[in-house]
């Protein structure tokens, strides 16, 4: 609204929504040589952290929020 431009469009949201496609996150990151955990609870979360914490690098850990 202080740019002045119209209103985000359907193709403007499409291009900007990050929830399509869905992305799988662990996949991205290990194609690049990260490892990486999902984690859906919190022990999950906890042994994630500490596989994390023993990575020489980086981790990704994908915490999933329900």
């Amino acid at each position: 609204m202080r740019q002045r431009l119209p209103a985000a469009g359907p193709a403007t949201r499409a291009l900007t929504d990050l929830g399509r496609p869905t992305l799988d996150w662990c996949s991205l990151a290990r194609g690049m040589g990260v490892p990486a955990a999902k984690a859906a609870t919190v022990a999950e979360l906890s042994a994630a952290m500490e596989e994390g914490m023993k990575a020489e690098g980086p981790f990704l850990i994908e915490a999933l929020l329900v």
